[in-house]
């Protein structure tokens, strides 16, 4: 049962959060060595004013809905493998090592998996000394060696994130049948419509999550929309959330594929650019391609 692990921080500025998808475990006794590992590698890379407030895992299970599990920064076990609850960055200036004086840097980075996926998010709380005179990034010190050991942190979790595709064409079937069961998951039920294929055949899998759109159902209304469902045969597939449907009447409604959910795990690691600075930082760009006068 694959889960959303999600980190949430502070820093000089405000919170923050980023997630991860771990495709491979649930809720329900999920280790606490991996957040360890985590938090151990991403302390490396984050600077002093930056603290790690709790870490939240959940999945979605049809029986049992939505489970939650949280770890908190006074958690025994966490305390007692000695992970540090701030930023431990350091760098060596004029013969001794300093710690960042601000912990407000976000910087932009690019996640690639191995076949060649990428997507971006924001990473926040690095050290501003890796900002030089006209905001750009400079990967001084051990700072690339730790984002490199963090990225190879990732990638032994096999930690990543779901990829969705853009609709797949000729996927549009008939509706069928929609019976909420007692849990509040809706089953629903769909056939070929002429030449069209069953909508739920390779390279769509039985267990795979795919979002569909319902459209023209005139009984009940409450059919139509966007949802989440978990396939379970050629023809058939259970929602996510709970959707109540009370007298089904089969008609013109139809079910078409709008997007596909593919677990990608994250490879390697790059740094875009900076996009974000702390108060007094010598820099106001988004992009980076321009500088301007340093602070005195």
């Amino acid at each position: 049962m694959p889960s959303k692990i999600t980190f949430f921080y502070h820093d000089n500025l405000a919170g923050f959060s980023e997630s991860w998808i771990d495709n491979a475990r649930g809720v329900i006794d999920y280790p606490v060595a991996n957040i360890i590992t985590y938090l151990n590698a991403r302390m490396l890379i984050s600077g002093v004013n930056t603290q790690w407030d709790y870490v939240r895992v959940n999945d979605t299970d049809v029986a049992l809905k939505r489970r939650v599990k949280v770890f908190l920064a006074g958690d025994p076990l966490i305390e007692a493998a000695n992970v540090s609850p701030t930023g431990i960055y350091r760098e060596v200036r004029g013969g001794k090592r300093e710690p960042s004086d601000f912990g407000g840097t976000r910087f932009l980075i690019r996640k690639n998996s191995a076949d060649l996926f990428q997507a971006r998010f924001f990473m926040g709380g690095g050290p501003d000394i890796q900002i030089d005179a006209g905001g750009i990034y400079q990967g001084t010190g051990l700072f690339p060696a730790n984002f490199t050991a963090f990225a190879a942190a990732l990638k032994g979790l096999g930690y990543g994130w779901n990829s969705y595709t853009t609709p797949i064409q000729g996927s549009t079937a008939a509706l069928q049948n929609a019976v909420t069961g007692t849990d509040g998951i809706c089953t629903i039920t769909v056939a070929p419509i002429g030449a069209n294929p069953a909508p739920f055949l390779p390279p769509i899998l039985p267990g795979q999550h795919i979002v569909v759109r319902i459209a023209n159902q005139v009984s009940p209304k409450n059919a139509n929309g966007t949802f989440t469902v978990v396939v379970t045969g050629p023809l058939t597939c259970r929602t996510v959330k709970p959707l109540s449907i009370n007298n089904f009447i089969a008609g013109n409604g139809t079910l078409s594929i709008k997007k596909t959910v593919a677990f990608k795990a994250v490879d390697t690691l790059t740094i875009v650019r900076i996009v974000k600075r702390g108060p007094g930082r010598p820099f106001g760009l988004y992009r980076g391609r321009q500088a301007v006068t340093p602070r005195g």
